[in-house]
Order: structure tokens, then C-alpha cells, then sequence
């Protein structure tokens, strides 16, 4: 083999070992971006989820009949013409 083709293998070799490399670096990456792409999904689902149940829990709180039996249970309100019984636990 004469001398002019070992530089051109050589040439060759450095060109091969240069693209693995850069190869390599983007695999690497993808992988990096694919495993951050599943986390950022993963996390929009449990988010999806959690604004269905603040959804919900908005429109049962809005409702008519919740106020009335907050209004009811915590602050002690009667309607009009009730009568409030308080019972004292000896």
C-alpha cells in the first residue's frame, strides 16, 4: 500500500470517527428531548385532569344548594319562618 493511500485511509478514518461522534452528540440529544417530551405530556394530563375536577368543584360551588347549605351548616342561617334548634351535649 503505498503512501498516498494510507493518508486517504487516514482522511477517511478521521471523517468516519468525526461523524460517529457528531452522530452520537445527536442521538443523545434526541433521547434527551424525547424522555423531556414525555414528562411535559405525563405532566399536561394530570393538569388536564385537575382543570376538570376544579371545573366541577366551580360548578357545584356555584350552585344554589351548596350556598344554601354552607349558609345553612357553617354560619347557622335559617329561612324565613324555620325555626333553629341548638341541642346542648351535657
Amino acid at each position: 500500500m503505498g503512501k498516498k493511500h494510507r493518508i486517504v485511509l487516514i482522511i477517511c478514518l478521521i471523517f468516519f470517527l468525526y461523524l460517529s461522534y457528531q452522530y452520537a452528540g445527536s442521538f443523545t440529544y434526541y433521547l434527551d428531548m424525547q424522555c423531556e417530551l414525555e414528562n411535559l405530556e405525563e405532566k399536561q394530563a394530570d393538569l388536564i385532569e385537575e382543570k376538570q375536577m376544579l371545573e366541577e368543584m366551580l360548578t357545584r360551588v356555584d350552585s344554589q344548594e351548596y350556598i344554601e347549605k354552607i349558609a345553612r351548616e357553617e354560619l347557622g342561617l335559617v329561612k324565613e319562618g324555620e325555626v333553629l334548634l341548638i341541642f346542648i351535649d351535657d
